[in-house]
């Protein structure tokens, strides 16, 4: 999603938040802890970031959302530099500095679905969808931790793991996740959909999928959910951080 400038008088009603860590993962990828005060946050939501110049950037929640004692939300945002690295580096300066930011949101209401028997899940992030799935994996093994999970990442370079998912090994042998990650285009399926579904259907048979979750770009992850349905997927079973609440609740 581009970024956008907005209008000064447009500020009045943005939260004020504090930058607790940002912490270097690689070239050009950043994790950033914030506390703010925030309406009713979940894990799935996004929030934009507001510069002291007005310019807007979209970032999902990479963690699930944790209340503090002072009524605020802590949460965990991953900022990389894709096809903006002046900008983006500009941002990170500007965080470093000021250890505050601006928010707006959150937005979005791409919340976990009841599990359907078994607790069995399907994700998948292309490049920077990566954040928003680890917001989902990161509520998911808090909220039931006796799910599954099978995890399909496409992505052009390698930025973190699925291991920094897990703060413990402890959690990690709570829920088991499979992650299949495919690392660099030339490693990418040319038929997502069919590799998905032929993955899916090699699993044991109490794997009984209700959802799959995609995030990435809206062209990338609605282009898949057009390839699920064509293979006789259920829309309602596909979920999308960039669907419309509206669309979300017709599910």
């Amino acid at each position: 999603m581009p970024d956008t400038v907005i209008d000064d008088t447009s500020l009045a009603d943005l939260s004020h938040a504090r930058v607790t860590s940002i912490v270097t993962l690689a070239a050009n990828c950043w994790h950033v802890g914030i506390v703010a005060r925030l309406p009713h946050t979940l894990a799935g939501q996004y929030i934009q970031l507001v510069s002291w110049d007005g310019t807007r950037r979209y970032f999902s929640l990479a963690s699930r959302p944790l209340p503090q004692p002072d009524g605020s939300t802590a949460f965990e945002l991953l900022i990389s530099a894709s096809g903006d690295e002046n900008g983006t580096t500009a941002l990170i300066a500007e965080l470093q500095s000021r250890r505050s930011a601006r928010i707006d949101g959150p937005f979005g209401r791409a919340t976990l679905r009841s599990p359907a028997s078994g607790g069995r899940y399907v994700f998948v992030s292309y490049d920077s969808g990566y954040a928003y799935v680890r917001g989902l994996l990161d509520a998911l093994r808090c909220e039931r931790p006796t799910a599954s999970a099978l995890f399909f990442r496409f992505s052009r370079t390698h930025v973190g793991n699925v291991a920094d998912v897990y703060p413990s090994e402890d959690t990690r042998a709570r829920m088991p996740v499979t992650c299949i990650h495919l690392n660099g285009r030339e490693s990418w399926p040319t038929d997502p959909a069919s590799f998905i579904l032929n993955h899916i259907s090699m699993l044991p048979n109490d794997w009984d999928i209700n959802s799959i979750y995609i995030g990435g770009s809206r062209k990338r992850a609605l282009a898949l959910a057009d390839d699920l349905v064509a293979a006789h997927v259920s829309p309602s079973q596909i979920i999308s951080d960039h669907l419309t609440i509206e669309e979300q609740q017709s599910c």
